[in-house]
C-alpha cells in the first residue's frame, strides 16, 4: 500500500518544514509561491512510521494542513485543458475552464476536480455511474426521486442523478476541501435548487431516500455501512462501491446480513460494485463492465 501525505500551508512555514524533512524524504520538491505543498510517498517504513516522522517535524508548527491519501484510490486529475470524455454511454464529462459556455444538457456534467475524488475516471466512480444509468435508462426509476450520495467527493454522482431526473439529491462529505469543490460543481452545473452539499457523516443525514450511493473505502463501509439501510426507503436502491473485486463476496454478505437484498454485481478493472434493494426482487447476478 502506498500512502501520499500532503502538507500545505503558508510558504514560509512549509519552506522551514521542508528543511526538517529532507533527510526523511529527499524528493519533496519546492513549495509554490505564496502557499506551499509538500508531498511524501510512503513505501518502505509503513504508514505509522511515516506519520510519526512527519508529526515530529510538525511539532510546534502552526497553520499547516495535513492530508493522507491511499494511492490505490487515486485517479488521474482532470485538467481544465483536457478534452471532454464519456466514462459511460449516457454521460459526457466536460472538465471545467473559465471560458466554458453554460450548458443545460442532461447528459453533460462539468467537473472542476481540485483536491476531491470523483473525476469520472476511477473504476469505482464509473461503476456507480453505470448503476445510475441503469436506473435512468432501464428501470426509469430516477424520475422524481430523492438521492443520497454519501462520501460525495466532487459531487459528480449527485449532480448526474438530478440531471437524469431525480427531484433532489443530498451530497454528504467529511473532507472540508471536497465540500468546497462539490459546492462549486453544483453552482457550475446550475443545479443549486436540487443538490445540497453538507459537511459531515451519517449524523448529517436525516430521513430516507429512494436511492443511496456510497462510493467509499471498505473501512468506512464496515464502520458505518449499517446506516445505509436506515436511510433507504423500503422500495429503494443502494449502490455501493469502493472495494476490490476480490472482496465482492464479503461485501455482499455484509449488506445481506443487515437486511438488504443483492440485485447485481458489477466489476471493472479489478474493482467491484453492488446494487442492492430494500426488498427482494428478481436478481441479476454478475456483470463485467468494460
Amino acid at each position: 500500500m502506498k500512502i501520499e501525505i500532503t502538507i500545505g500551508g503558508p510558504f514560509d512555514a512549509v519552506s522551514r518544514l521542508r528543511g526538517k524533512l529532507m533527510d526523511f524524504s529527499p524528493e519533496l520538491g519546492s513549495p509554490e509561491k505564496n502557499r506551499g505543498y509538500l508531498k511524501i510517498i510512503e513505501t518502505e517504513i509503513g504508514l505509522d512510521g511515516c506519520l510519526l516522522s512527519v508529526s515530529r517535524a510538525l511539532k510546534g508548527t502552526r497553520d499547516l494542513e495535513l492530508r493522507v491519501r491511499n494511492l490505490a484510490y487515486s485517479e488521474p486529475v482532470v485538467q481544465a485543458s483536457d478534452e471532454p470524455f464519456s466514462p459511460i454511454d449516457s454521460l459526457r464529462i466536460q472538465p471545467w475552464n473559465p471560458s466554458l459556455p453554460d450548458t443545460s444538457d442532461e447528459n453533460t456534467t462539468v467537473i472542476h476536480q481540485q483536491h476531491a475524488f470523483g473525476s469520472g475516471l476511477h473504476p469505482t466512480t464509473i461503476l456507480c455511474l453505470k448503476a445510475l444509468e441503469d436506473l435512468y435508462r432501464v428501470a426509469c426509476s430516477l424520475r422524481g426521486k430523492e438521492i443520497l450520495d454519501f462520501g460525495c467527493g466532487t459531487g459528480l454522482l449527485a449532480i448526474v442523478a438530478v440531471k437524469w431526473g431525480a427531484r433532489k439529491a443530498l451530497g454528504v462529505e467529511i473532507d472540508p476541501a471536497s465540500v468546497i469543490t462539490a459546492r462549486r460543481n453544483v453552482e457550475i452545473n446550475r443545479v443549486n435548487e436540487k443538490v445540497t452539499i453538507v459537511e459531515g457523516s451519517w449524523d448529517s443525514v436525516g430521513g430516507a431516500f429512494d436511492a443511496v450511493i456510497a462510493n467509499v473505502v471498505p473501512a468506512v463501509i464496515y464502520r458505518t455501512g449499517k446506516r445505509v439501510q436506515n436511510h433507504l426507503k423500503p422500495e429503494g436502491t443502494a449502490i455501493v462501491s469502493g472495494f476490490g473485486e476480490k472482496r465482492m463476496e464479503e461485501m455482499e454478505s455484509f449488506f445481506t446480513s443487515i437486511g438488504l437484498f443483492s440485485q447485481k454485481r458489477t466489476t471493472l478493472k479489478g474493482w467491484g460494485a453492488l446494487t442492492l434493494s430494500g426488498r427482494k426482487r428478481k436478481t441479476a447476478r454478475v456483470s463485467v463492465f468494460g
